[in-house]
């Protein structure tokens, strides 16, 4: 195993070229302000919205309120610790059951929209790194960086949202989501002391470790939100009809 300190620069070659190469980048577009509560789970739920079917953006579009207020009723301190991430994991998975059989219903969509919005805030917990080390200021520095820098961040398609998918493959994506943690975790752990450092600094850039790591924290979000949205639509067998297309 290798003793010296991290080639920073190369590092976030490595990434640069990753996000050039592998997925396919999709160009900025307007966000939220940074200065508001849950600003970025907001932004990530607006982002996934644009690879849905057409039926379940119109709807989300329409009952915005509410949305919101399931992406603010989550607060983020409960789940901080290896420990909760697993708990939320579990309850994140209930959570799309449940919304699977409110929508089968028939209900007023007013209160999907706010279980959509719960989801949100658990995919963005879920993706964030992890760690017995890290203090609540790390993850605020996280959200908070995040909040004000969505159009900076290059967004990455890793996936088109497949439609013949199975059902219950939400159970697949979590298990992604677990196991792509411990990388993001062990790159930050690396890098927590220069992070730490730049932000007392005042002098966090683009070229950042924490520009790199959060702008993959926002593209997996992104990415893992749309999904279980289009799974859960398709599952209570809404209108899959007008995702847009992705070359």
């Amino acid at each position: 195993m290798k003793t010296a300190p991290p080639d920073l620069s190369n590092l976030f070659r490595r990434w640069f070229r990753f996000c050039l190469f592998f997925p396919l980048a999709i160009g900025p577009s307007t966000a939220v302000a940074g200065d508001r509560p849950g600003a970025l789970q907001l932004q990530i739920a607006q982002k996934a919205t644009r690879f849905l079917p057409q039926s379940l953006r119109d709807l989300l579009h329409r009952h915005q309120e509410s949305l919101e207020r399931g992406i603010n009723s989550l607060a983020m301190d409960p789940f901080l610790s290896p420990s909760a991430r697993v708990s939320l994991e579990g309850r994140l998975l209930e959570r799309i059951k449940l919304t699977v059989r409110s929508l089968e219903s028939r209900p007023r969509f007013d209160g999907i929209a706010s279980d959509l919005g719960a989801i949100a805030s658990m995919v963005l917990y879920l993706n964030l790194p992890e760690g017995e080390q890290l203090a609540e200021e790390d993850f605020r520095l996280i959200l908070d960086y995040g909040a004000q820098h969505t159009d900076s961040f290059p967004l990455v398609v890793y996936d088109r949202i497949d439609r013949n998918g199975a059902p219950n493959s939400w159970v697949e994506l979590v298990k992604l989501i677990h196991d792509r943690r411990a990388g993001l975790s062990a790159r930050f752990l690396m890098l927590r002391t220069q992070i730490a450092s730049e932000d007392s600094e005042g002098e966090i850039s683009p070229r950042s470790p924490l520009f790199g790591i959060v702008s993959l924290l926002f593209s997996h979000s992104v990415n893992d939100l749309a999904r279980i949205w289009c799974l859960v639509w398709k599952t209570a067998n809404g209108d899959m009809a007008g995702i847009p297309a992705i070359p």
